[in-house]
């Protein structure tokens, strides 16, 4: 950075604490947010607790000020030179913004809709990278002894384990007053980014390069051409739920157990199916989430940071495979690739893989027990208790399958309102559903025999037909 950079910065910050390069992974969102043609940013996310008890707004507060100021990544800028360099500026003395809001005082129909308008408004409220802090929070109150803790951030600056990682502290520091001193001191996000400059990215670099060898033609699900006309009414992002029964739920968990994998890896292989059917392709990709936490960095677990990243996924079948086969499969590939996961993170993983996929699957975990997860101990401070958490957006892709262990349904599918519409995002999800509730009936069943229709589908195929027929389309539409 040349002497003038740090002067200009110096007159804009007068509070200047720290200071350390953006990873690639960061440079790659902020590009991104800065081309993005809608009206919301798709590095932004949002993430909202639910909170049972006697919570005092002023204190709740004190504390959520406290917390930034516990966290010096927390208060960063991220800003350039005139030579184009980047840095992450940390500024002393910011104010996190704060709102309250009541809807204990409407009827009981009418708090969940102001709940919802609220958080879709607040999701389209757009973060200036260099003005921090990237973060939000509002306390919504929704009954005498229930709030909704809405945390809205960006991944340039966070991630979503990391709000997770957060909310037991913020209890911490309420139950204390605002005491930073009752919490040990944080290990700070500048040990992971002197980790990721040292690391050697010719191995992982090759792995990933012959793990996609070959692949092919992009595997895109969406329309080609998304709609034209943009407003805050169709800007954002919908979700669609997976609706899965109870019972199917239980026999999943069952057969990740038996097979040994995990249930991120059953839907993944889900997902594989059914893509595979829509795009007509038996070799397909999408992106994965991973945390982006090394085991070899020691204290990566506890860091607050944007660590999360996507990653490729690459599934080739044939018909006459099983489906246990698989996922065993892929179970494996997944294995082997996890210690070269850092190297997208070091080359940027938006541009690296850019183009060869627009879906991905997302594994979200929550505080609260779900049929997914066993059931855990509730997060209680000062007569609060966490008795839920759950995310919405963040993701660059236009159609991301969520895998959520908190209250509600197993799994959702989060759309860009800008690409697909409410009812086609519906029946992608009932078709997943339907063939999750064919792999718990039987994970040795071939794939071939797999059906990705689901039988309200299938009732109406014979007529779908017949009304081709009639116009001259028959045999476009069977391969259809």
């Amino acid at each position: 950075m040349s002497e003038q950079d740090i002067a200009a910065w110096r007159e804009q910050y007068p509070s200047p604490a720290d200071g350390w390069p953006p990873t690639p992974l960061q440079t790659a969102l902020l590009s991104e947010a800065a081309v993005a043609g809608s009206p919301f940013d798709p590095g932004q996310f949002q993430t909202v607790v639910r909170l049972a008890g006697q919570i005092a707004p002023a204190r709740m507060r004190a504390a959520a000020q406290a917390l930034l100021e516990r966290h010096p990544q927390l208060r960063t800028a991220v800003v350039s030179g005139a030579r184009g360099g980047g840095l992450q500026l940390v500024v002393d003395g910011v104010q996190l913004p704060w709102q309250e809001l009541d809807f204990s005082t409407l009827t009981i129909g009418e708090r969940g809709p102001a709940l919802d308008r609220f958080l879709s408004e607040d999701r389209l409220s757009r973060f200036d990278p260099a003005a921090p802090p990237l973060l939000r929070m509002a306390l919504v109150r929704l009954g005498r002894e229930r709030c909704e803790l809405v945390v809205s951030a960006h991944r340039v600056l966070l991630d979503a384990a990391s709000v997770r990682l957060l909310v037991p502290d913020l209890l911490r520091l309420y139950e204390a007053g605002g005491d930073a001193g009752v919490l040990p001191r944080p290990r700070s996000y500048p040990h992971y980014v002197r980790w990721l400059r040292g690391q050697d990215r010719d191995v992982a670099a090759e792995a990933w390069a012959s793990e996609l060898d070959g692949a092919g033609r992009p595997t895109l699900l969406a329309p080609a051409a998304a709609p034209a006309a943009v407003s805050a009414d169709t800007a954002g992002v919908g979700r669609a739920e997976v609706r899965l029964p109870a019972k199917d739920a239980g026999r999943l968990s069952l057969c990740a157990i038996e097979r040994g994998v995990t249930v991120n890896t059953l839907v993944q292989g889900a997902w594989a199916i059914l893509l595979g059917a829509m795009t007509g392709r038996r070799d397909v990709l999408f992106a994965t989430t991973v945390s982006g936490r090394p085991a070899a960095l020691e204290g990566a677990d506890s860091m607050v940071g944007p660590f999360a990243h996507t990653v490729p996924v690459r599934v080739r079948y044939a018909p006459g495979e099983t489906a246990a086969g698989l996922l065993t499969r892929l179970h494996g590939r997944q294995t082997a690739l996890v210690e070269h996961h850092h190297a997208l993170a070091t080359t940027g993983p938006l541009t690296a893989v850019s183009g060869l996929y627009d879906t991905a699957v997302d594994f979200a975990s929550s505080l609260s027990p779900s049929p997914f997860a066993r059931a855990a101990r509730p997060l209680t401070a000062a007569g609060i208790t966490v008795t839920g958490i759950r995310s919405y957006g963040g993701s660059r892709h236009p159609l991301t399958v969520v895998v959520d262990t908190g209250p509600g349904p197993g799994l959702v599918l989060e759309y860009h309102r800008t690409v697909f519409d409410e009812a086609t995002a519906c029946d992608i999800a009932a078709r997943l559903a339907h063939v999750l509730e064919q792999l718990a009936a039987d994970p040795e069943a071939q794939l071939g025999s797999i059906d990705v229709l689901t039988p309200a589908e299938r009732t109406g195929l014979p007529e779908l037909l017949e009304n081709l027929a009639d116009a001259g389309l028959a045999g476009a539409g069977a391969a259809g």
